[in-house]
């Protein structure tokens, strides 16, 4: 489990308490408890495991423990009381940006306010701006955001459903009922995002199967069920549902499950021409002989075809590539030898850069780029970007069989200049530009401010290229054609960003990226030691996207890595 998990559920506790007008003290503890875990340097399974918690601020017993409740069974009884208190409608009135608790309660007492709907109707005809605490300007932006929360309703991050799907498979083996549980849907193909979660469990007794999943403590409604499958609600709103069958149609109904729709059916088709009927239960052959697999490569054997791994099946190419025999061998976390844009008690980071090297060391890379923000987004600038470029070079020295290299994360101003000189950019070992403001410019506006700053001599890397925050900001409207096109022509490779809220650029892009030559960096974008671990969701976006090592330059040693960067 990772500390925002806790962090965000107390997030919603708090608000939940201040909605209902609960004691100001203990609001504040929840609220206090949320902002150590974001700040924590270490990871919270740890602290669970050493009977930590309470040593940390703000963690009191009780507190203390939510936080294994959450990491143990994915439920907090507090939580799952107040939401079951709470009107549902009113639940989605917390999630507007801008609105908060006592705005809502307002809206609620004074209008009857229990839905989305309702709000939007009150903002748009006037009412809203009467009741106390809003008016004209705030009801505008509510209007303007509701929108936004209706857009996203439903969706979950894939990297929290996939927390969550591993917890649930875990407690489902501890029963009786399930020999074998694989988290299946868009969580094994590592989407983005996802509506929910999808299990495929194998057992001799399906149905007890389905009776240990709904009796499971994070199922807060059962919505559906029959003997093999049931569809639940789960405590915080995400879907679940499970698909028991027995240990010989498992491998053919993970594969079903797993999806997409798309990669299925194309599976189906090249079994159609070669006489064979592929279904969720099996493959009968042509005498109609059914044919056994173990697991999930002999299925594909049997089709006479290579293995797909789940990242890739997209429907989008890769069936036929897996008939010819060419599909392309996909990088591996253990393909990354460096790791670049981590950030520092320098700008917005939770950590030394000695902490950040240490902690890369730890897992086994060889170098790691610094690359805090410019001065526009609170970084270091004039004789504090020389006292920082000290501070990396003495830590350079200090390590052994590592590398500690001086980047920058410059911001990409509205007329596309950067927020450092070139004289300061130049003294640099690698320099990413990114886009933090006015993400409301148009078209031909946006897209010309990102060429300008392309064109930079010194920019070596266009970070979190689309600007997007999943479920929260969509991207930037830019012409992305003609970004990778002036990429190509300066030479500037583009960032895969690994935060679980960016995954930018995301994996649509990257073959369109790949046929003109451009070349990626995955980057977990870190704050904190603890993050230097969202490589990973970085190269599930690279999978994806098919990408192999040799497209991303960190798969490079340091000083081929720093070559690839001295182009002008």
């Amino acid at each position: 489990m990772h500390a925002e998990d806790a962090a965000q559920m107390f997030d919603d506790i708090a608000r939940l308490l201040e909605f209902r007008g609960e004691n100001p003290f203990k609001i504040r503890a929840y609220d206090n408890a949320a902002r150590t875990l974001r700040e924590l340097d270490e990871p919270i399974d740890a602290l669970i495991a050493e009977d930590r918690l309470e040593d940390l601020p703000g963690i009191g017993t009780a507190i203390a423990q939510k936080i294994i409740d959450l990491a143990t069974t994915g439920c907090v009884p507090l939580y799952e009381r107040l939401i079951s208190e709470t009107p549902i409608g009113v639940v989605d009135l917390l999630r507007v940006p801008g609105l908060g608790p006592k705005r809502a309660r307002a809206a609620y007492d004074t209008l009857g306010i229990d839905s989305l709907d309702a709000l939007k109707e009150a903002a748009a005809d006037g009412s809203l701006a009467r009741v106390a605490g809003f008016g004209d300007k705030m009801s505008t932006t509510v209007l303007a955001n509701v929108d936004r929360v209706k857009a996203y309703a439903g969706q979950f991050l894939g990297v929290e459903a996939r927390e969550v799907a591993e917890l649930l498979t875990a407690r489902l083996q501890e029963t009786d009922a399930a020999s074998t549980v694989v988290a299946a849907g868009g969580a094994r193909r590592r989407a983005e995002t996802v509506r929910r979660i999808v299990l495929v469990a194998a057992g001799k007794q399906p149905a007890a199967i389905v009776d240990a999943f709904v009796g499971l403590a994070a199922v807060h409604q059962v919505v559906e069920r029959n003997a093999g499958w049931a569809r639940v609600q789960l405590t915080g709103g995400l879907g679940a549902e499970l698909h028991a069958v027995t240990e010989r149609a498992f491998p053919f109904t993970l594969l079903e499950q797993t999806g997409n729709t798309t990669h299925w059916t194309a599976l189906q088709a090249v079994a159609d021409s070669q006489g064979q009927v592929l279904t969720s239960q099996g493959i009968v052959d042509a005498n109609g002989t059914s044919i056994d697999c173990g697991d999930e490569p002999a299925v594909y054997s049997a089709l006479g075809l290579s293995w797909v791994p789940p990242e890739a099946r997209e429907g989008r190419g890769e069936v036929d590539a897996a008939v010819t025999g060419t599909l392309p061998e996909l990088v591996r976390l253990g393909d990354i030898k460096g790791v670049v844009h981590c950030h520092t008690t320098w700008s917005d980071g939770r950590a030394s850069v000695d902490a950040m090297a240490r902690a890369a060391i730890e897992r086994g890379y060889k170098y790691m780029v610094i690359c805090d923000h410019g001065p526009s987004s609170g970084g270091p600038n004039g004789d504090e970007l020389l006292e920082q470029r000290e501070e990396i070079e003495e830590v350079d020295r200090a390590v052994v069989d590592f590398n500690v290299l001086a980047g920058i994360e410059v911001d990409i101003l509205k007329d596309g200049r950067l927020d450092l000189p070139d004289a300061a950019l130049a003294e640099l070992d690698c320099v990413v530009a990114a886009v933090h403001s006015h993400f409301g410019l148009s078209r031909d506006e946006q897209t010309e401010r990102y060429c300008r700053a392309i064109a930079n001599p010194h920019v070596d890397i266009l970070g979190h290229p689309t600007g997007r925050q999943l479920l929260a900001r969509s991207p930037v409207d830019i012409d992305m054609a003609r970004v990778l096109d002036a990429v190509v022509e300066h030479k500037v490779a583009i960032e895969i960003n690994g935060q679980p809220k960016r995954l930018d650029l995301g994996w649509r892009w990257h073959r369109p990226a790949l046929e003109r030559g451009v070349k990626f960096v995955i980057a977990p974008d870190a704050h904190g030691p603890e993050t230097i671990d969202y490589l990973v969701h970085g190269i599930a976006m690279a999978r994806k996207g098919g990408l192999t090592g040799n497209d991303i330059l960190n798969t490079l040693p340091v000083e081929a890595f720093r070559a690839a960067f001295k182009k002008r």
